[in-house]
């Protein structure tokens, strides 16, 4: 349900920012190829410390989405700064949290509060998620007539 009333108020955009530290980046990068594949957008996988370091927030427009992973591990502090420059920013943070997390989601439907669960195993819950919400966004795409370009091999 989450996905499936996240999807229409991205419809449009075209570019996500997903970001995560420790195990949530492998869940980034695969998130960037669920994207590719489904709905044929580009998600730009980024290490929570890259986000801040390389100034991506400055690439970023208002209200432009912002994915951030950030299940409770060792990389909270960095997570909650990064919820805070998104929104400062004008982004939208969209978020995945465990209840040690679940302050960086707010109260609005962007964030979706997972089960507690070890870091180390969390990609076994926060991907899924991710996997829901590119379905989602393919099949409004298809509804509205997308057809797979010809330049992309079958």
């Amino acid at each position: 349900p989450w996905a499936e009333s996240l999807a229409p108020s991205l419809d449009g955009r075209h570019v996500f920012a997903l970001v995560g530290g420790g195990p949530s980046f492998a869940v980034a990068q695969n998130g960037s190829a669920l994207l590719a594949e489904g709905p044929q957008a580009l998600g730009l996988p980024l290490t929570v410390e890259e986000f801040h370091h390389a100034l991506r927030i400055a690439t970023l427009g208002p209200g432009e989405p912002v994915i951030l992973i950030a299940p409770a591990g060792e990389s909270d502090a960095r997570c909650r700064d990064t919820a805070r420059v998104v929104r400062a920013w004008g982004a939208r943070l969209i978020s995945l949290v465990t209840p040690g997390t679940a302050d960086i989601a707010g109260d609005g439907p962007d964030g979706l509060v997972l089960p507690a669960i070890a870091e180390p195993f969390s990609p076994l819950l926060t991907l899924l998620p991710l996997q829901q919400l590119s379905i989602a966004l393919a099949a409004r795409k298809v509804a509205a007539g997308h057809t797979r370009p010809r330049s992309v091999p079958t």
